[in-house]
């Protein structure tokens, strides 16, 4: 309810009605009908206007819209996000176990025609996965990289004299290597597998890195300069992985018989295989 000067409500309503055509119409202007302002209605002065209003549709605009008054759509958006990426992650690792499959029944040289045909895909959905051959090869790397991480931290972890140490350590890679030929070959490159040098030369970092922190810590335990921790263990992981290769491919020795011959080098030295001068054997 509004109170409304009566003096102001006749001007208005006459300049309206003068200017306004719609007035003559009917229109809206002609709603309001001048009030009597004479002494005999003087009570009217405090005349009542009741004015209606009617609702318009809300147009909802950056403005007026706030996150006050609406329901907030990110919580949706991310559980979308979250299964997206997990079905995503479980396809993947579908594709790395048929990859599995597949290279130890066909060998290292496996197609990535044969590796699609085995999960039951096109070959583009590998590729759109791991990009190409060598992108696979570095999935399945760093998958099995971690497990042999794990076992030569068991190896390394074991109560042993030092160079029992050493050799239990050798034996588990090779028994690592052993156990997995085919997919240990395509993985590294080997007997023609079309990989190439990055992802063997990721697979022999990441073990030296991991033996080079277990012998530095042997090295500082009994006092001695850890300096060349890190040289001294990416030698014996680069020696002991070639050894490896060649054995994969030779096989005319026992595990046990590289593991002692690899141990007695690494632990004694060429120079100990050096028979001792004349003068100093008298």
């Amino acid at each position: 309810m509004a109170v409304v000067d009566p003096a102001l409500v006749g001007d208005v309503v006459e300049r309206t009605d003068a200017e306004d055509p719609v007035a003559d119409r009917g229109g809206p202007a002609s709603l309001l009908q001048p009030i009597d302002t004479s002494p005999r209605n003087a009570s009217a002065a405090a005349t009542r206007i009741t004015l209606t209003l009617t609702p318009l549709p809300l147009t909802v605009t950056k403005s007026n819209v706030t996150l006050g008054n609406m329901t907030s759509t990110k919580p949706h958006r991310h559980a979308h996000a979250h299964e997206r990426l997990t079905r995503r992650a479980e396809r993947r690792s579908e594709l790395l176990d048929a990859a599995v499959r597949a290279i130890r029944r066909v060998g290292p040289t496996v197609s990535m025609d044969a590796i699609a045909a085995e999960a039951g895909v096109t070959k583009p959905i590998l590729y759109r996965h791991f990009g190409d051959r060598i992108g696979l090869a570095s999935a399945l790397a760093e998958q099995f990289g971690a497990q042999l991480v794990a076992e030569l931290d068991a190896a390394l972890g074991q109560q042993l004299a030092p160079q029992e140490l050493l050799a239990a350590t050798i034996d588990a890679y090779l028994a690592f290597v052993e156990r997995d030929p085919h997919l240990y070959n395509f993985l590294v490159g080997r007997l023609g597998a079309p990989v190439g040098t990055e992802v063997a030369n990721g697979l022999v970092t990441l073990v030296g890195q991991r033996v080079a922190l277990v012998l530095g810590e042997q090295l500082r335990a009994v006092g001695a300069d850890s300096g060349p921790a890190e040289p001294w263990a990416f030698g014996i992981v680069g020696m002991v992985h070639l050894a490896g290769d060649w054995w994969l491919e030779r096989r005319t020795l026992t595990r046990a018989r590289l593991v002692a011959d690899l141990s007695a080098l690494l632990w004694n030295g060429l120079g100990s295989l050096t028979p001792p001068h004349p003068e100093e054997a008298r």
